[in-house]
């Protein structure tokens, strides 16, 4: 992995061959700062990750997380909406700390998606959160139209067959 921290930015370029950045002694991440994350596959370890050892890692609410998804072709991303299915959510750890993280960690209003490439942005929802000594991304495909409308037809069936079973049983 490549690391880049001009302008207070970790830039994490990664790649099959090397996705982890392993950083000892601590890392603090201060208002301002940004982690660049980056998917390059469909594996549930295919995105960058930063590993911190050693002391307290410290993210503030100001640091920003943002997305790269442009490293996907359509095929990809056709396989990755399969591999997680409608109503699912696949989770991926982009920071791990051995310590605790202190500061508060990232802000879901400090994430943004860099670069969609070819995910269409209304079929997916994004979060970030910190959970414990680890920062968490979430994928979730958003249900096709006629999914949606083939669960509120199964819905209206059944309770059209249940209101029509009490009619006859009374």
């Amino acid at each position: 992995m490549n690391l880049n921290t001009a302008g207070g930015a970790i830039e994490a370029e990664a790649n099959t061959a090397d996705p982890n950045l392993t950083i000892t002694n601590g890392l603090t991440m201060a208002n301002d700062s940004r982690y660049n994350v980056k998917l390059f596959g469909t594996g549930t370890a295919d995105i960058s990750r930063v590993n911190v050892t050693g002391a307290t890692t410290t993210i503030t609410t100001g640091a920003d997380v943002r997305l790269d998804l442009s490293g996907l072709s359509v095929a990809d991303v056709a396989v990755l909406r399969t591999d997680i299915g409608e109503f699912n959510t696949r989770t991926y750890t982009v920071l791990a700390a051995t310590g605790s993280i202190s500061g508060g960690g990232f802000n879901a209003a400090n994430f943004s998606v860099s670069d969609f490439g070819n995910f269409n942005h209304t079929q997916w929802n994004f979060g970030v959160q910190t959970s414990g000594s680890n920062v968490v991304l979430t994928f979730q495909p958003v249900p096709e139209p006629a999914t949606v409308l083939a669960v509120g037809a199964a819905g209206l069936g059944l309770a059209g067959w249940v209101r029509r079973k009490r009619r006859v049983s009374a």
